[in-house]
């Protein structure tokens, strides 16, 4: 499986350009969450997306790299649990705030 995390369904992914069904199915799951958190943790923050920004664009643009049912629950998933939002108080007007 960690071999394959870097595979994608459509032959674009690496280290051996595996497609579909040769591809490990817990392989197809780590490789959506890692391209995730790849899209929101890159090397110069300031080029991170937000977490809307990386679901959206793993929705919009690499929807082909991964197979639709694994990729609609993680987005279903991360959509609806969001892993913080901003808020603003009197105190501290822009807070960040774990839920």
């Amino acid at each position: 499986m960690e071999f394959q995390h870097h595979e994608h369904i459509d032959g674009s992914g690496y280290p051996h350009s595996l497609r579909g069904e040769e591809i490990l199915p817990l392989s197809k799951i780590v490789c959506i969450a890692n391209t995730y958190d790849n899209l929101c943790n890159r090397p110069n923050p300031k080029d991170s997306l937000t977490p809307y920004e990386a679901l959206a664009m793993m929705f919009s643009q690499l929807r082909a790299r991964f197979e639709p049912p694994p990729l609609g629950l993680f987005i279903r998933c991360m959509g609806v649990y969001p892993p913080a939002h901003w808020y603003s108080s009197p105190t501290m007007p822009w807070v960040w705030s774990w839920r």
